[in-house]
């Protein structure tokens, strides 16, 4: 992969950093933090039922019950979402020359995702939550994908949904009212996540820059299906029915579709960005993204 003098130079400094200011999420996150009560898992506006009348008729125990299971939930998919980016990374290291800026920095990439991957477990520990596996048709489209997929698509998989859960952190991380070990877990994972974001969008250049109008349209529903495939492992009927709530077949219909429009509205203003930096909206993306995603392009 070839890039820019100035690719060299910000791929350079990330590799630095990435050395030399290591976040270890054993002494980074406060996992001895004494628990007062009051402390809420899960930002309402992330809350799959918020807003919904069977929201309001919980009470608040139930309400931050939760918030603490959806959360890890949330991050159980982030550490086997990023098990399938390890798999790819890997994949292409077996392919390319070792000493090179690629090279380096994507082993720099995999070793912080496998300590992502620790943190979330740990936190899902901490919370005391056992959480749900994915569905058998999640498993094997994430395993053919990272089998077979050309490396750009993967490297375009990899970074639609690292921007996405990037923002949905960013989210935890500025509600001063959330539990600060879920709090410190969202800020690590931004930190390093800025700069797994940034070389992907240097490495995805020179297939975006030069890709016609097909091809363009191919990429936005490849970011489009990826931010799909990630959000439907968020919401679980299972969830409803430990808290002992009634309907609960209607309730994660409901919460499925209004997790979708907060999803679309609250967390993929840096994808919409950078799909339209490289001319991927057009009428018929647009309409795919407003249909799949809920979101207003």
């Amino acid at each position: 992969m070839e890039f820019t003098t100035e690719d060299q130079r910000i791929i350079d400094k990330m590799i630095r950093i990435s050395k030399r200011n290591p976040l270890m999420p054993e002494t980074y996150i406060p996992w001895d933090y004494q628990e007062t009560g009051d402390e809420r898992y899960l930002s309402e506006d992330l809350i799959s039922i918020s807003g919904l009348e069977e929201y309001r008729h919980l009470s608040t125990p139930q309400k931050t019950e939760l918030g603490r299971r959806e959360v890890a939930q949330v991050m159980y998919s982030y550490a086997w979402s990023e098990t399938m980016a390890c798999a790819f990374f890997n994949r292409r290291l077996l392919k390319i020359e070792q000493h090179t800026r690629e090279y380096n920095f994507i082993l720099r990439e995999t070793i912080e995702e496998y300590r992502h991957q620790s943190m979330f477990c740990d936190a899902i520990a901490y919370l005391k939550v056992q959480p749900y596996p994915p569905s058998r048709i999640h498993k094997w489209v994430a395993s053919v994908t990272v089998k077979f997929a050309p490396d750009s698509i993967l490297f375009l998989s990899v970074l639609a949904i690292e921007m996405a859960t990037d923002i949905y952190g960013n989210v935890l991380r500025k509600d001063p009212s959330i539990h600060p070990v879920i709090q410190k877990v969202a800020q690590l994972h931004h930190i390093e996540e800025e700069r797994h974001i940034l070389f992907a969008r240097l490495w995805l250049k020179k297939y975006t820059e030069k890709a016609g109008i097909i091809k363009r349209s191919i990429y936005a529903l490849i970011v489009i299906i990826n931010l799909y495939f990630m959000r439907t492992m968020y919401v679980r009927k299972e969830i409803f029915d430990e808290l002992g709530l009634k309907n609960t077949d209607r309730i994660y219909k409901r919460a499925k579709k209004e997790l979708a429009y907060k999803f679309g509205k609250l967390c993929l203003s840096e994808v919409n960005q950078y799909v339209r930096s490289f001319n991927g909206w057009n009428t018929f993306t647009k309409f795919v993204a407003a249909k799949v995603l809920k979101a207003k392009i």
